[in-house]
């Protein structure tokens, strides 16, 4: 229990519930403070002791009609935040969805379910490698003698049917959502928009059907359909297209050969500089050399602000929330690579 606390941030005071963010005068640490109806409490002592990746809850009070329910603060951006900034590679998209498989198994293990109902990028912590599912506002047990839920509940876009009162929410309205969230993170937009057409929309239209007898009916009956996508076609040309250099990463005929084209003139320009500031046979390995580091610095403009292999995952202040100190970040790491890479070249010049 926290003794002495800061109210640090009013983050959302919505219909149902109060969020903010506080500081534990004591120990200067930061927790997010939820104020929720009492009926609450159940739910919230059982996700207590669950260990899966969910924000730590580190106490529950419950003062007359309110449930106050005390968090740790994750130092991390949503993935809705950030997908914003950067457009996350097939290879990291497979790992986000079987860790949120694996977190959902559990939930739905419980006795009776614990049912999420509101997956989408808002309520998930992304730390660039792993994410912590939070916000169980609207989380409920699913019971079998009731048809359909108490309340209409769920966020526009991924809720599944049943949550706007056609049935009661089970673990395949997860299911539903989830499919939505895989369709999301590859097309950057809804089904019912735009239905995406891959190696994985077999598994997203299962996903996203109007009936829940017709989705995947367990969340590990969904993970192995990924599971084994990943290992299959995934492994085969995604892999080998996450190495390739931008503009060649799409079956596309034109493009691939317009950017052929482009990388082929950025070559040629540094070959010409190269004999043009080092000319004379004498100077044959100098001007090895200094060819090497023209390709390199016209190369890595493209590679880096293309985000080849997802380098801006390692850019300073990549973590920050507003999207000017991102850029600055970037701007100040594609500066320092470029002075490493001077460095690196003046080194090896003078063992000549």
């Amino acid at each position: 229990m926290l003794e002495h606390k800061e109210l640090i941030e009013v983050i959302d005071t919505s219909s149902g519930k109060k969020m903010f963010k506080i500081k534990d005068k004591d120990t200067g640490k930061f927790y997010i403070e939820y104020i929720l109806p009492k009926d609450r409490l159940p739910l919230y002592q059982q996700l207590q002791q669950l260990d899966i990746q969910i924000p730590p809850i580190v106490d529950l009070q419950v003062e007359e009609d309110d449930l106050i329910v005390i968090e740790e603060f994750m130092p991390f951006s949503t993935l809705q935040q950030f997908i914003d900034y950067q457009k996350l590679d097939p290879n990291t998209i497979y790992n986000i969805m079987l860790e949120l498989c694996d977190i959902l198994h559990v939930l739905h293990s419980q006795n009776p379910p614990i049912i999420h109902r509101d997956i989408k990028p808002d309520n998930l912590f992304f730390d660039g490698q792993h994410i912590y599912l939070t916000d169980f506002d609207i989380a409920r047990y699913y019971s079998k003698d009731k048809a359909k839920d108490t309340t209409t509940l769920g966020s526009i876009g991924y809720a599944a049917p049943e949550q706007y009162g056609l049935g009661q929410s089970g673990v395949q309205a997860d299911i539903y959502s989830t499919g939505v969230l895989f369709h999301y993170l590859l097309a950057g937009e809804f089904p019912y928009n735009h239905l995406y057409q891959g190696r994985e929309t077999p598994i997203i239209e299962r996903c996203i059907a109007t009936s829940p007898e017709k989705r995947y009916q367990d969340i590990l009956e969904l993970k192995q359909a990924i599971q084994d996508l990943s290992n299959k076609d995934r492994l085969h040309y995604s892999s080998l297209k996450e190495w390739l250099p931008p503009g060649l990463r799409k079956k596309n005929i034109f493009i691939n050969g317009l950017f052929i084209l482009i990388y082929g003139v950025l070559i040629s320009i540094a070959l010409a500089g190269m004999y043009t500031f080092m000319p004379g046979d004498e100077l044959y390995p100098y001007r090895i050399i200094i060819g090497v580091y023209y390709n390199a610095v016209l190369l890595s403009i493209v590679l880096f602000w293309g985000n080849y292999r997802n380098i801006y995952q390692y850019c300073l202040f990549n973590k920050s929330d507003s999207w000017l100190v991102v850029f600055i970040g970037r701007i100040l790491s594609y500066l320092l690579l470029q002075f490493l890479m001077f460095g690196f070249i003046i080194l090896i010049i003078s063992f000549f």
